[in-house]
C-alpha cells in the first residue's frame, strides 16, 4: 500500500518536471533491462548509458528516459523506494553560466517544488561543475518531503549545440546521503549522456553587431582626431604668416628710418640721482639734414677776338 502511494506520487513528480522540456508523446513502453550499453534518446543525437541491471523506459511519462532499480520485496513497516534517474529534453540549446544557473534554480522552486505531494522544497546547493570541459554543467542539490517522507535529488543540466537536458537522480534522503555506491552509479550514468556539439555562449549572436559598432566608433574617433590635427596645422600656418607680415612691416619701417636719419643720435646725460648713481636719459632725435640749394652752373663770358 505504501509502495503504491509512492509510485503514484512519483508519477506526479515526473509530470511536474515536464514543464522544463518540450511535450513528447506519452508512451507506456515495456520496461527493458540495461546491459551497460548506450541507448539512443529522443530520436536525435542524444545517448545515455543507464546503470547496468536497472530497468528503463524511453520515452516514458513525458520524459526522454525513466530508469530505476527493479522493485524489491515489500517489507512491512519499512519505507521502500525505487531510486531513479529521469532525463527531460529541452528542444533548444542553452548557455551554461551563472545566469542560467540562477534561472534553473527559480524553475525548480516554482514548478518542481509545487508538485503534488511535495512540501518543504528547498535548494541545498547549486554550482557549476565539469561535464565535458570546465564548468560546462549546472549541478543543483535539493531536499523536500514527499507525502511526509524526506527525499533528496541531484539535478544536472547540460546542453549541446541543438538541445539541452535536465537529468535528475532521486532517492530517499537517508540513502542519498549514506549510499555512496548508489550515488557513484547514478553520477556515472548521468555523466554518460552525449549531446551533439557544445553549448552556446550567451549573447553570441550579438557579437558581430557589437564588433561593427566598435569598429564604427573607432573610425569616427580617428576621423575627429585627424580633423582636429588638420585644423590645428592650418591655424598654426595662418599665425606664422601673420608673424612674418609683422616682421616684414617692422623691417620696412626700420629701413625708412635709416634713410631719413643723416645725423647721429644725440645723448644727453643728467646729474646723479638721490642714490648717487649716474642716471642717463637718452634723448634720441633724428635731425633731418638741411636741404641744399641747387646751384646754377656758371656761364663763362666769352670775349670775342
Amino acid at each position: 500500500m505504501l509502495q503504491s502511494r509512492f509510485r503514484s506520487a512519483l508519477v506526479s513528480l515526473f509530470l511536474s518536471q515536464s514543464v522544463l522540456s518540450s511535450p513528447v508523446a506519452l508512451a507506456q513502453n515495456e520496461a527493458k533491462i540495461a546491459d551497460g550499453q548506450a541507448i539512443a534518446l529522443d530520436q536525435m543525437d542524444v545517448s545515455i548509458t543507464p546503470p547496468k541491471g536497472w530497468e528503463y523506459r524511453a520515452p516514458y511519462l513525458g520524459k526522454a528516459l525513466v530508469a530505476q532499480i527493479p522493485a524489491g520485496p515489500v517489507v512491512y513497516g519499512k519505507t521502500t523506494y525505487q531510486r531513479n534517474i529521469t532525463v527531460a529534453m529541452i528542444q533548444e540549446p542553452r548557455p551554461i553560466d551563472l545566469t542560467e544557473e540562477a534561472e534553473l534554480v527559480k524553475k525548480l522552486q516554482a514548478e518542481f517544488g509545487k508538485a503534488a505531494g511535495v512540501s518543504e522544497f528547498q535548494v541545498v546547493e547549486h554550482r557549476l561543475t565539469d561535464y565535458r570541459g570546465k564548468k560546462d554543467a549546472i549541478l543543483v542539490y535539493t531536499h523536500f518531503l514527499l507525502n511526509g517522507t524526506p527525499m533528496s535529488q541531484m539535478n544536472i543540466f547540460v546542453s549541446g549545440v541543438e538541445k539541452a537536458a535536465l537529468l535528475t537522480y532521486t532517492d530517499l534522503a537517508d540513502e542519498f546521503q549514506k549510499n555512496e555506491e548508489a550515488m557513484n552509479q547514478a553520477w556515472n550514468a548521468i555523466m554518460s549522456i552525449e549531446l551533439k556539439g557544445v553549448p552556446p555562449q550567451r549573447f553570441a549572436e550579438l557579437y558581430p553587431i557589437l564588433a561593427g559598432v566598435a569598429l564604427l566608433t573607432l573610425a569616427l574617433f580617428c576621423f575627429v582626431v585627424l580633423r582636429r590635427r588638420a585644423a590645428r596645422r592650418m591655424l598654426e600656418g595662418a599665425e606664422g604668416g601673420l608673424y612674418d607680415d609683422e616682421s616684414s612691416w617692422n623691417s620696412d619701417v626700420a629701413i625708412l628710418s635709416d634713410f631719413g636719419a643723416t645725423e647721429p643720435a644725440v645723448s644727453h646725460a643728467v646729474g646723479n640721482d638721490v642714490w648717487g648713481e649716474a642716471t642717463q636719459v637718452a634723448a634720441t632725435d633724428f635731425v633731418p639734414s638741411p636741404k641744399k640749394k641747387k646751384r646754377r652752373p656758371r656761364t663763362l663770358a666769352t670775349s670775342g677776338f
